[in-house]
């Protein structure tokens, strides 16, 4: 059944245009009124500060503030958000980094804590024998997480680039004992190699792989592990075209009380071409896979997702 909804995108940004330095201030929103199927209003909105402060040509540090509220949906590694409404969730973080560069070799050192809170979907409750009492049922993924990250970059020409990553983190949930009694509480790393690449200026991109593992402080929950793949691609074959290939990987808690998460894939392979200087018109298709961790056959708990998109248009040039 179709159904047409009223939307709303505002978007403000105010940018630095200092010779050293930089600052930037930018929020954007997402807010839709669908008639017959409110449970798919959309209610999204970012806040962000970010400046950056030259100390030297080869020195900077950098500091970013965020708060933004995005949705949790029907591509969720977590069953409620699948069978009832979007689960709103809402994430702040502050973030600093210094990086330094020698010659060809770039370092940063970066420091991220960030939290993130679900929204409590009441009447929905379970009872967590850590506070002896009933809390939310979205409760139990509420979590803080510190992330300190390490990446080089060498490179071998201006356009060609050869990257290394490494990532350490510690998850500490707001509830740390389940309504199963396992501890959600954990500690891991990612590992990433790759380039970065622009070859005869119509073929773009970042292509990188490695592994990544996200261990409980319960013995009893397996750890969610497996290979990594990030990429983003970008082929114009003329000036008005553009096709695009994302992929992306990330490590998701889980609102199922006998898994500590899941490994999440995504693909996307999207076209868009400019017919005039304000009409774009493209379409994308996408396809997601979440592998959990302790059950093989948790995997198939969650369909894969194979989204398709019509063909859209908006103003302006991408």
């Amino acid at each position: 059944q179709s159904d047409a909804a009223f939307e709303v995108t505002p978007e403000i940004r105010l940018e630095s245009n200092w010779a050293r330095h930089f600052f930037v201030a930018q929020f954007t929103g997402d807010r839709s009124w669908y008639k017959n199927f409110p449970v798919e209003d959309d209610r999204i909105y970012q806040a962000l500060l970010r400046g950056r402060l030259d100390v030297t040509r080869r020195n900077h540090l950098e500091l970013e503030l965020e708060k933004s509220q995005t949705q949790v949906g029907r591509d969720s590694v977590s069953l409620t958000d699948i069978s009832g409404e979007q689960t709103d969730l809402a994430e702040q973080h502050i973030t600093a980094s210094a990086d330094h560069t020698f010659n060809r070799l770039t370092l940063k050192l970066t420091g991220t804590v960030a939290d993130y809170n679900y929204e409590n979907q009441a009447p929905v409750e379970v009872f967590d024998p850590a506070v002896a009492d009933f809390v939310p049922f979205q409760d139990i993924r509420d979590y803080r997480e510190d992330e300190i990250k390490l990446g080089s970059t060498y490179k071998l020409k201006p356009d060609t680039a050869v990257l290394l990553e490494g990532v350490i983190n510690e998850r500490v949930y707001r509830q740390p004992i389940d309504s199963a009694g396992f501890r959600k509480d954990s500690s891991g790393f990612r590992l990433l190699s790759g380039m970065t690449f622009a070859l005869t200026g119509r073929l773009t991109g970042t292509l990188s792989g490695g592994w990544g593992e996200q261990q409980s402080v319960d013995d009893r929950l397996s750890p969610v592990e497996g290979p990594l793949i990030d990429a983003d691609v970008i082929w114009q074959p003329d000036p008005l075209s553009k096709i695009e290939f994302i992929a992306r990987t990330e490590i998701d808690e889980t609102s199922l009380t006998d898994s500590l998460g899941a490994i999440d894939y995504y693909y996307e392979l999207s076209a868009q071409h400019a017919f005039w200087r304000y009409l774009v018109l493209g379409t994308y298709v996408s396809y997601e896979k979440a592998n959990y961790a302790d059950d093989p056959g948790k995997a198939c708990r969650l369909p894969h997702y194979l989204v398709i998109r019509p063909i859209h248009y908006r103003s302006g040039r991408w």
